[in-house]
């Protein structure tokens, strides 16, 4: 069972970032939007055994004595959360944003803009003429002829599923920046939110003097009316799913109003040949020696075609042949370990709106979405295929 869980905010809300925020380090720190999976699954965790659990403090006690059951849970609620360091049987898509029905994603990197202007171009790749450089020889995606590439800039922002769709079926074209705009289909960070920043000073608990180094400002985000965060939840039942209508959610334990229906979603078209692989959600890819993080699709290796190089793996069992990729900057995550009390490792994603071109081989079919590296099960890695 697929349902949608929608979170639409009753306060400013706050999402930190990698960066340390220790006294004496930082003083200023941005909100991180949108929240990242996982973020959100320790949302969607926390407010099912809060609805269930008549005894939270004891869950930790009654898995050690009985495993995955806890005789103050429903039967089946830890099989369903997991534990500190397992999601468990459900399983997570997103998130996105939602207002008046419509579903947002990240841009795909390779829809770009004139710098001031009001243009907007599409990337392709070039498979004629490869640029040499620290890769081999690459066939980059370039801008249509006579665009000069000094001039333009990522869109960035969210576009709309229906905008999405017509992207990854090729009916995507070269128009105004202003009328999508206008017909919501592709929106600016500012149509989502507004930046609402706090200053606050730490004193001693005894004296109540202020303390040295403790004067910091945090910047909290206000969604515009209309807009809620979005998951989609996989394999929780609905007599699990929780029975308030208000969740506290990201920093500071800000409050959010819970609504939860039925999802439902029209596949799209495949091609047969060329896969344009755009993500909605930042990936991460481990390099082969398990040394760090890559770019590359996981499985896949080099390879020449006399003056070309690329990269051939598979996707779910379809054969393919790596091209090229449109990439942001890598997105960083951190955060605190509430189990071990301690700061998360920071690591390096791809970030949402990369863009990967492939060419399947030997007739592989691949489906139009899906989900790839690691931790893909509270979310990270999920992309939609579309042509190029």
């Amino acid at each position: 069972m697929t349902r949608e869980w929608l979170f639409e905010p009753l306060d400013v809300l706050f999402f930190r970032n990698s960066l340390p925020f220790r006294p004496g380090e930082t003083g200023y720190l941005e909100s991180l939007f949108p929240p990242t999976p996982e973020t959100m699954q320790g949302v969607v965790r926390s407010a099912i055994l809060l609805s269930h659990c008549l005894n939270i403090a004891s869950i930790g006690e009654c898995m050690k004595e009985n495993g995955t059951t806890c005789r103050n849970c429903p039967d089946g609620l830890l099989k369903v959360v997991g534990t500190a360091y397992s999601i468990g049987n459900a399983e997570l898509w997103g998130p996105y944003l939602v207002k008046d029905e419509m579903r947002y994603f990240p841009t795909p990197a390779d829809i770009v803009k004139e710098k001031g202007g009001d243009q907007i171009f599409l990337l392709t790749p070039d498979l004629e003429e490869p640029i040499s450089c620290d890769l081999g020889s690459i066939c980059f995606p370039t801008l249509p002829a006579g665009v000069n590439v000094e001039a333009v800039v990522p869109v960035g922002g969210w576009i709309s599923e229906r905008l999405l769709g017509e992207y990854l079926n090729g009916k995507f074209s070269s128009v105004s920046l202003e009328n999508l705009e206008k017909s919501g289909d592709l929106l600016p960070n500012s149509s989502i939110y507004e930046e609402e920043p706090k200053v606050g000073l730490g004193r001693d608990l005894i004296s109540h003097k202020v303390k040295e180094g403790y004067l910091y400002s945090i910047e909290l985000l206000r969604l515009k009316e209309g807009w809620k965060i979005a998951l989609r939840v996989e394999n929780v039942p609905e007599e699990l799913e929780p029975q308030g209508k208000i969740m506290t959610v990201g920093g500071e334990g800000r409050l959010c109003g819970i609504e939860i229906r039925d999802y439902s979603q029209t596949p799209g078209h495949v091609p047969t040949d060329r896969w344009k692989m755009a993500f909605l959600q930042p990936a991460y890819f481990p390099k082969s020696d398990g040394s760090g993080p890559s770019w590359l699709l996981p499985g896949f290796v080099p390879q020449n075609n006399g003056p070309k190089n690329y990269w051939e793996g598979k996707i779910g069992g379809a054969s393919a042949e790596l091209w090229t990729a449109c990439l942001g900057k890598p997105f960083k995550t951190g955060g605190w370990d509430m189990a071990l009390k301690a700061p998360k490792l920071s690591r390096s994603f791809v970030p949402a709106g990369s863009v990967y071109y492939l060419e399947g081989k030997n007739g592989s079919s691949l489906s139009w979405e899906g989900k790839l590296g690691e931790k893909t099960e509270i979310g990270f890695g999920h992309y939609r295929i579309g042509g190029w």
